[in-house]
């Protein structure tokens, strides 16, 4: 019915008068008049339904607008992520095949062909030498694996990076391997005394650093850095 009322509403005739027969009784003058003013309303309900109608429509475009707008923003976010994480773990894997490459072991009596090391094996044997000794020269370290002193310290500080080891470099050319617990304590007990050396901190190895199990080496290590204070 309403379809109908607006298919046939004209607004250009929502102001027009009216006119009534002066001569009209006044009885049916006012049921003209009354008649006239409910289809005048009507009429700009018609138009104020049709208005808000507009409204919200243009209101639940815009909102599917923003909507298509915020997720295309996401998803470049998302895709710009995923380009920083690959780009982030190409990086990372270049690194350590790089690392794996200095990783050649000779054997005893004679040289192994390069092509022939297991690098990862290298690697770990690397890692876990690390560990197991603690208490190091670099020098030596560089001499066990057939590396440059430069090349070991390197590897070491790449390790420490990507957090495979912790540990202390001496001005002396010494590395200490120390657990997370351990360099904890060594970190606290540094901002306590200022700066400890590395014969300061043989001395105090017993309470902050466990070298039970280290290899024999070690032991002859702290011996000569106590002779030498």
């Amino acid at each position: 019915m309403i379809m109908m009322m607006m298919q046939d509403f004209d607004p250009t005739t929502m102001n027009d008068v009216v006119e009534i027969d002066p001569k009209m009784g006044t009885k049916k003058r006012l049921k003209l008049e009354e008649k006239a003013e409910k289809r005048q309303q009507r009429e700009q309900e018609l138009i104020d339904r049709r208005e808000r109608k507009e409204r919200e429509e243009k209101l639940a475009e815009e909102r599917r607008k923003k909507e298509l707008e915020e997720e295309q923003r996401q998803k470049e976010e998302e895709e710009e992520e995923r380009r920083r994480k690959e780009e982030r773990e190409r990086k990372e894997y270049e690194e350590y095949l790089e690392l794996k490459k200095g990783f050649t072991i000779e054997e005893e009596g004679h040289d192994q062909n390069p092509d022939d090391v297991d690098n990862v094996s290298a690697l770990n044997q690397f890692v876990e030498y690390i560990k197991t000794a603690k208490f190091m020269y670099l020098d030596e370290l560089a001499a066990q694996f057939k590396l440059r002193t430069q090349d070991v310290i390197d590897r070491l500080k790449y390790l420490q990076e990507t957090g495979s080891i912790t540990g202390l470099f001496d001005d002396r050319g010494k590395y200490i391997y120390l657990t997370r617990d351990e360099m904890e304590r060594v970190t606290k007990a540094i901002r306590q005394r200022g700066r400890i050396s590395f014969s300061d901190l043989s001395k105090i190895s017993n309470e902050l650093i466990d070298f039970s199990g280290t290899r024999t080496v070690n032991d002859k290590l702290l011996e000569t850095d106590d002779t030498a204070n």
